[in-house]
């Protein structure tokens, strides 16, 4: 796990300010909330501070375990000094014997602001320009980073409208689409992570400068020139052969018993198992299992019960090998190698 992670908050004092936590675990795939009772959304002074100067904030954990919902109600406000830099931490707990476990997921500072500031001209401020240099960073699976550069002039920034969309280039779309975002940031920010996207899909993003006196132009609009494709997940790869069993008298290969498996020197195979009690083994016997006949080459899981057998099918591969069950006899088949063209 990579938590805390870090984001500052600008608060307008008596609004309802929003935000939702998606959690990550080390390799940047989707932190698993499913065994977690209960989320916390907590403001203080400071760190450590006591109970009664604690100010408990809406959260709650979604209902699909993907993401913690938290906001700043009107209510909350009663409780915060405009005058005070605030700290907060957003918490998961799960209930556990002989204690319980808690992960801190986000934390950060935040800025309360009371009062609107008049220039003193009287004048509205001019609307701003549009942010310039947009950076992709990193991209997983499910999320793309993205930075930019703050305009040195116009009007100033005071936040950042952002979209995200199916790649395109037809600008009454990317137009369209973020004149219609509701996704906000402060403009202390010059950088956002987009979360919950596909994989191996290529995304259009947008970002736009606006104040009080309202956006900046949508036709010049700050987006990528090319297309930013999230990542495939190896998790989600379709397996080329689906492996159950029928009791223990013959593994099913895509539901035919005990049937050849026919693969090409060169490719790569992916081989689900779903066969609890009965691990498939490749080897260069017929069965029944053999220890000492375990064929390895390019093959990552070989013996699995549970799970994806990955091969990458050697060029020095034996024309035929045998696939076996290590605890039943009358399991197993023929595995017929074939070269590119066969």
């Amino acid at each position: 796990m990579t938590f805390p992670a870090t984001y500052n908050i600008s608060y307008y004092y008596g609004d309802t300010f929003e935000f939702r936590v998606y959690p990550k675990n080390a390799n940047g795939n989707p932190f698993n909330l499913e065994n977690f009772d209960t989320a916390k959304f907590i403001i203080a002074p400071e760190r450590g501070a006591a109970l009664a100067d604690q100010i408990t904030c809406y959260s709650v954990i979604d209902k699909d375990r993907g993401y913690i919902d938290c906001a700043i109600r009107p209510t909350d406000a009663a409780s915060l000094n405009s005058s005070t830099q605030y700290v907060y931490d957003v918490e998961i707990t799960q209930t556990k014997s002989p204690y319980d476990l808690v992960y801190t997921l986000l934390t950060g500072n935040i800025t309360i602001t009371r009062d609107v500031t008049i220039p003193e001209s009287g004048a509205p401020e001019p609307i701003p320009n549009n942010p310039t240099n947009l950076v992709i960073g990193t991209i997983t699976d499910t999320t793309i980073e993205v930075s930019w550069t703050a305009p040195t002039d116009g009007g100033q920034v005071t936040a950042y409208k952002l979209a995200i969309i199916p790649y395109t280039t037809d600008s009454a779309t990317l137009e369209s689409a973020i004149e219609n975002s509701t996704t906000t940031i402060s403009s202390t920010n010059t950088s956002y992570t987009f979360f919950g996207l596909t994989e191996n899909t290529e995304y259009s993003l947008l970002i736009l400068g606006a104040n009080d006196t309202g956006d900046a132009s949508y036709s010049t609009v700050l987006t990528n020139s090319s297309a930013a494709t999230t990542a495939d997940n190896p998790s989600t790869v379709e397996p080329d052969f689906f492996v159950t069993n029928n009791g223990s008298s013959a593994y099913l290969i895509d539901g035919v018993s005990n049937d050849t498996i026919t693969v090409m020197r060169g490719e790569t195979y992916t081989i689900n198992v779903d066969a609890t009690g009965h691990p498939f083994w490749i080897q260069t016997s017929p069965a029944p299992y053999d220890a000492n006949a375990v064929y390895s080459e390019g093959i990552a899981n070989n013996g699995t019960e549970n799970g994806n057998i990955t091969w990458t099918v050697a060029q020095s591969a034996p024309n035929t090998l045998f696939y076996a069950c290590q605890f039943h006899s009358s399991m197993g088949g023929i595995i017929s190698v074939i070269d590119g063209g066969s």
